[in-house]
């Protein structure tokens, strides 16, 4: 069950990944539409002075955004790397537990064997009590 949830995670990491990766590209257009604004504004020299100021935000937005969606792509790495360690802690639990499950069944094997043993000796020691011979 675990195992499956840690697969549903690492899908929706993916999926983040995805996104983010869609919306890098978008930031990476927008900055070459800002950067291709602000050069038509030169051009228009006076007149292309407003304009200017509005490409120069479009590519800060860009920069903006592209900063943000390497942030999310960290977070993305690092929940992964934290997932891949949950996953490997969990094989080492699954383990210890079969382990102990083995050593508790050889434990309760023992106690039985030892308690068979002890009635045993409680019949011989009645006997013997009573003067029976065992033959």
């Amino acid at each position: 069950m675990i195992s499956q949830q840690s697969k549903s995670v690492l899908d929706s990491v993916a999926s983040i990944e995805n996104v983010a990766g869609v919306v890098r590209k978008i930031s990476d257009h927008t900055n070459i539409l800002g950067l291709n604004a602000a050069i038509e504004a030169a051009r228009a020299g006076e007149f292309g002075k407003g304009f200017s100021v509005v490409a120069n935000e479009i590519r800060k937005l860009a920069n903006d955004s592209k900063s943000q969606t390497e942030i999310i792509s960290k977070a993305v790495f690092d929940i992964d790397q934290l997932i891949s360690k949950l996953n490997s802690s969990i094989s080492a639990i699954n383990g210890e537990t079969a382990n102990q499950s083995a050593v508790s069944e050889e434990l309760t094997a023992t106690m039985l064997e030892i308690s068979n043993h002890a009635k045993e000796l409680a019949v011989i020691a009645e006997k013997s009590l009573k003067g029976e011979t065992n033959e």
